[in-house]
C-alpha cells in the first residue's frame, strides 16, 4: 500500500496523512504524525484533522517522538508506530505501546476494507429505503 508512493516523497507523505486521518476517524484516536525536516504542517493539519509535526533542521523526527512520549501524561495509553529500533526501545521503555510499521499497514488495509464494506452496506440500505418509499 505505501510502497507504490515512494517514488514521489510528497505524494507518499500526503498518502500517509490520508491513511492516518482515516485511521483516526475510524478508531476515534488522536493521531500525531512526525516528519523529519521543515514542512508546512498547517496546510496538512487543516486538511487531515490530525496533528502533523516537522522536526525542523536542528533535530530529527526520532528525537521529537521521544520528547512527545516523555512529555505525555498517559504514556501507557500512547502508541508509537515505527520500525526504528532506537525509537521502539526508548518508547517501550517509557511505557508506550509500540507497533511495527508492517503490522500497522495490515491494520490500515483491514480498516480500509471494512470501511469500504460499511459504505457499500450504507449505500445499499439507502437504496432499499428509497425503493421502499416508492412502493
Amino acid at each position: 500500500m505505501f510502497k507504490c508512493y515512494m517514488s514521489d516523497f510528497e505524494t507518499a507523505r500526503s498518502k500517509l496523512i490520508d491513511i492516518m486521518s482515516e485511521f483516526s476517524d475510524y478508531y476515534d484516536y488522536r493521531v500525531t504524525v512526525v516528519f523529519d525536516g521543515n514542512g508546512h504542517a498547517d496546510a496538512y493539519n487543516k486538511k487531515s484533522g490530525i496533528e502533523i509535526l516537522f522536526s525542523g533542521t536542528d533535530k530529527d523526527a526520532d528525537s521529537l517522538i521521544e520528547k512527545k512520549v516523555y512529555d505525555a501524561k498517559d504514556r501507557y495509553g500512547m502508541t508509537v508506530i515505527t520500525n526504528d529500533t532506537w525509537v521502539r526501545n526508548i518508547s517501550r521503555g517509557m511505557g508506550a505501546l509500540v507497533i511495527d510499521s508492517a503490522y500497522f499497514e495490515k491494520m490500515a488495509v483491514d480498516m480500509s476494507k471494512d470501511t469500504d464494506s460499511r459504505l457499500r452496506s450504507m449505500f445499499l440500505i439507502s437504496k432499499l429505503r428509497h425503493i421502499h418509499e416508492k412502493i
